[in-house]
């Protein structure tokens, strides 16, 4: 990937907080702790993303282009973490929930002399 642009382009589409619940750390006794979790999901109207391919050190003709992505591109985040009366919010575990599969496409095409870029 040369360069991507448009990160600032996410709009988002929703902030779901689940209620908390508490959580036994293993000793049978009271929970100590409470389990957080807020997914996060959005969609990107204006994401590009410019790659270049090589083999070896030669460049795939064709393969040099703003490839991806020529649609909306959306996706969801979970952000989650355990909190105990001690020490409060530990660390943040950040896991993906949903991706739209990334569409690669070039404007190179075959053809019987070499590969034309239109």
């Amino acid at each position: 990937v040369k360069w991507a642009t448009g990160l600032n382009t996410a709009v988002v589409q929703s902030l779901l907080l689940d209620p908390p619940y508490w959580v036994d750390a293993g000793t049978g006794l009271q929970p100590d702790k409470q389990h957080w979790s807020l997914t996060a999901s959005f969609v990107f109207t204006n994401l590009k993303i410019w790659v270049n391919a090589t083999r070896g050190e030669r460049a795939i003709a064709g393969w040099d282009d703003d490839m991806c992505c020529h649609q909306n591109f959306s996706m969801s985040v979970r952000a989650s973490v355990d909190c105990n009366m001690d020490s409060g919010f530990g660390n943040i575990r950040l896991s993906m929930v949903h991706m739209d599969r990334v569409e690669m496409t070039s404007r190179a095409v075959s053809m019987p002399f070499g590969t034309l870029v239109v």
